[in-house]
């Protein structure tokens, strides 16, 4: 199987994911019903991951790489986030970019376990 081409299905899925549990989210919370956070935390939570896909499919990159291509900006939005809580703590912008950073690394991690290699 040529694996070049998952990039782009992988990216869709996941923006498929974003916008529908994003919409069903804020639809259940307009309504009233406190479910409706977990599935905005679902759309919030996968959008970083979508966006970086959808670079590495813009770059023609196949699925291989996803997972170092998710652990590379993770381990720098980590390492800038923490800075930068160092030189300006409780800002908001640097605790988005620290969170950010870790979930991208965590993300990243795991999928290169599961993927079994390093492309």
């Amino acid at each position: 199987m040529d694996t070049r081409r998952l990039t782009g299905p992988i990216a869709l899925r996941l923006w498929i994911v974003v916008l529908v549990a994003g919409a069903a989210g804020l639809g259940l919370l307009w309504l009233g019903a406190g479910v409706g956070m977990a599935l905005v935390t679902i759309a919030v939570l996968s959008a970083p991951v979508a966006l970086v896909s959808t670079v590495a499919f813009a770059f023609r990159r196949p699925a291989l790489v996803l997972p170092r291509w998710l652990t590379v900006p993770g381990a720098l939005g980590t390492v800038v986030g923490f800075g930068w809580l160092l030189v300006e703590p409780g800002a908001v912008p640097a605790v988005l970019a620290l969170a950010v950073g870790v979930w991208l690394l965590v993300v990243g991690l795991i999928s290169g376990v599961v993927v079994g290699r390093w492309a």
